[in-house]
């Protein structure tokens, strides 16, 4: 017959959060004093490991959690209401960062590579507003998105413990405003499907918690509301006759529809992250 083994977090076995090349895996720590106690000792911890190229590993970062199996219960029992909510707060913000890193680093490539090849096809100099001439968001976005991913590869630690969600909205600011000032200069590209795309991206690529984030996100498509209804009105000749407030509205109500979209998008995936985790938990 089958001889069962014993679980490796019974007994002061651990795993670990480890970075790949495509993924990352969230794993738990434990401790006992001697075999049988069940007193808890020290807290629980998910760490981020970095695999390296000549296979060996190094420890950049721990974070609170609880395992999810019979010893954890037991030493959860020991805990206060408050540190129990605290801990598991902080482990399901690492859930949701585990669940979309792979994403957010393809989504910063691709943040590198689009003004790039842009700027490339459009060489000319492409101000947002005419009080700042001498800014072109693109070269801003694409010098920014290299940075931050840098960042998420060799300066793990910070980035994810610290500087997820600002580097998040960092990109999708960046984003939307070198957008906007792409469609001032070019306006005969489909931006339609640009933005449609960009978005979608954004909400797979560059998201954190949505309770944290819909009003960012909400915040950043009323700015884009306005800067387009703008930049239409004072640089599009087949605008220059429309009120300006009939554009307002109809920027508004596409803005309207990307909300709606980008908010529904992340809550279908955090509900997928909300039930994993609650499966581990």
């Amino acid at each position: 017959g089958q001889t069962s083994q014993p679980s490796p977090r019974a007994n002061g076995g651990h795993t670990s959060l480890r970075w790949t090349p495509t993924r990352i895996e969230r794993r738990v720590h434990a401790t006992q004093r001697f075999p049988g106690d069940t007193t808890w000792t020290g807290p629980a911890s998910i760490s981020v490991v970095h695999r390296s190229w000549h296979g060996g590993r190094t420890t950049i970062w721990q974070f609170a959690d609880a395992p999810s199996d019979t010893f954890s219960q037991k030493m959860r029992a020991t805990q206060t209401p408050r540190v129990l909510d605290t801990r598991k707060a902080e482990a399901y913000r690492v859930h949701v960062i585990e669940s979309a890193f792979s994403l957010h680093v393809t989504g910063t490539m691709f943040a590198i590579v689009a003004p790039v090849v842009n700027k490339i096809r459009s060489p000319g100099f492409m101000p947002l507003l005419d009080v700042l001439p001498w800014i072109d968001f693109r070269e801003i976005f694409a010098i920014c998105s290299y940075v931050l991913l840098l960042c998420s590869t060799h300066a793990r630690e910070a980035y994810v413990a610290k500087y997820y969600e600002l580097s998040c909205e960092l990109l999708n600011w960046l984003g939307m405003l070198s957008r906007c000032a792409t469609a001032r200069h070019t306006p005969g590209l489909p931006w339609g499907l640009i933005r449609l795309g960009s978005l979608v991206a954004s909400a797979v690529g560059a998201r954190y918690e949505r309770r944290k984030q819909w009003k960012m996100t909400c915040l950043r498509l009323a700015c884009a509301c306005v800067i387009d209804a703008h930049l239409k009105k004072k640089h599009h000749p087949q605008f220059r006759d429309v009120p300006a407030i009939e554009l307002l509205t109809h920027e508004t109500i596409e803005g309207a529809f990307y909300a709606v979209l980008c908010l529904g998008t992340q809550f279908w995936l955090e509900r997928i992250d909300l039930r994993n985790f609650e499966e581990t938990w």
